[in-house]
């Protein structure tokens, strides 16, 4: 059956599906951090032009990316493909495509980037997203487990600390709050393992939540 061609509405409302608007404002939070106090930031086009990135665009390649292999499973979890998370109903021919733009989009902001941050730094920001998400999601494929890279991986979101120390050219985050941060991470992670569990058993997952059972993942938790 030939796919039906979308229409640039379409194209449109499925990208922003796929990207996770209801997380946006996780990737903005870290973002933001590092900018707290700096009320001279809010006139600042390159503030913006970063917070704009750690929305859409980031967000858009990272769940695009982990979608394409998860279709088998979001279709028998009915938390995903409802309330702009997850995207069930999505043929990986469109994920695919989707993957791309957002690749293109994300070069884009790397190169705007290299205005005003060294191309060392850029190209060390590109390596953790590109690095974490292909490990995440292909080769060692850790979203799948074994603990604990199954948890650890999400943190490479604390990137984007950094990402806004050097962009704002704002001081460093105090250890205490890279700690605490690390802790959110790895509980939220955790906690969406917790809820899937019956589904990642299903689909035969090792994920952390699965190894512990689910009387000591809560416990952990």
């Amino acid at each position: 059956m030939a796919e039906t061609k979308l229409s640039m509405w379409e194209w449109t409302w499925l990208s922003f599906h796929v990207s996770r608007p209801l997380l946006w404002p996780v990737s903005s939070w870290f973002y933001l951090i590092p900018c707290g106090g700096h009320f001279e930031l809010l006139h600042s086009p390159i503030f913006w032009s970063g917070l704009v990135f750690v929305t859409f665009p980031i967000n858009l390649l990272t769940y695009a990316w982990n979608d394409m292999g998860d279709q088998n499973n979001d279709k028998i979890n009915p938390r995903k493909g409802k309330f702009l998370m997850g995207t069930s109903n999505i043929d990986e021919h469109r994920l695919e495509s989707i993957r791309n733009f957002a690749v293109l989009l994300n070069l884009g902001f790397a190169i705007l980037f290299t205005l005003f941050l060294s191309l060392l730094k850029v190209l060390l920001l590109s390596f953790i997203v590109i690095g974490a998400n292909y490990m995440y999601n292909n080769g060692p494929m850790f979203r799948r487990g074994p603990p604990p890279m199954d948890l650890l991986l999400p943190l490479g979101y604390l990137g984007l600390f950094q990402f806004s120390v050097w962009l704002n050219q704002v001081e460093n985050l105090p250890v205490q709050t890279w700690v605490f941060h690390v802790f959110m991470a790895l509980r939220s992670q955790l906690w969406g393992q917790i809820i899937d569990i019956r589904y990642d058993s299903i689909d035969r997952r090792k994920t952390t939540a699965i190894v512990l059972g689910l009387t000591k993942a809560r416990m952990l938790l």
